[in-house]
């Protein structure tokens, strides 16, 4: 008897040691199934160690290189209208231009072009009072077309009521001609007359500046009453 009222008492402090210490690691709660927490040291399972950088077949995460954003395909446009042509512009009303004057020729004596001028004739273009006229004549063979040649004429008069004789005048022109072979044109020499009182014997000359093949028959006088 007195051995067990010593050992209860000390069973009686363990049973109270153990209590506490449960407590303090807790006290598990009801079983789940399907729900197993690992024991730290069961037998099978390796424990779990974390790798470190300085031991081989350790690497660190590179990270991620940023890929090239890839060209996105150009979306299709829309094709546009053409632009409207504008409308053309309204015709302006031609101005009336000058007609261009003919420049006259000046053959060359030395080049091919032959024409034979000649002073056919000489008349009174109007008596008792007017002028006297010149007619010139082309033989050919040559044609003018706006030739420029020189006329030269003079007159001498006569008085009738006593015979004296006295200067008409004299006259030197150019004149722009345009003759076919076999034509005659008729040109006013400026030179006036006076029938009435006087006589005249008038002559003129035609100078044609190139190749004529008979120069004698460019003179002519006649008279005149």
């Amino acid at each position: 008897m007195n051995i067990l009222k010593k050992v209860i008492p000390a069973i009686c402090i363990l049973v109270l040691v153990n209590t506490a210490i449960a407590c303090n690691f807790g006290v598990p709660g009801p079983y789940e199934p399907g729900f197993e927490e690992p024991f730290p040291g069961e037998p099978g399972e390796p424990p779990m160690e974390e790798p470190h950088p300085e031991e081989p077949g350790f690497e660190e995460p590179h990270p991620e290189e940023p890929h090239p954003e890839e060209p996105h395909p150009e979306e299709p446009h829309p094709e546009e209208p053409p632009p409207e042509e504008p409308p053309p512009p309204e015709p302006q009303p031609q101005q009336p231009q000058p007609q261009p004057q003919p420049q006259p020729q000046q053959p060359s004596s030395s080049g091919p072009f032959t024409a034979d001028l000649a002073v056919t004739d000489i008349y009174p273009g109007k008596q008792p009072h007017g002028q006297f006229h010149v007619r010139i004549t082309n033989h050919g063979p040559g044609t003018l077309n706006n030739v420029k040649v020189g006329i030269s004429c003079s007159s001498e008069r006569s008085n009738k009521s006593n015979g004296q004789l006295s200067s008409g005048g004299n006259a030197n022109f150019d004149l722009t001609i345009g003759m076919k072979p076999g034509e005659i044109q008729s040109h006013p020499t400026t030179l006036s007359l006076d029938t009435t009182v006087f006589d005249y014997l008038v002559g003129c000359e035609v100078h044609p500046g190139f190749n004529d093949p008979n120069p004698g028959n460019n003179v002519y006088s006649e008279t005149l009453k």
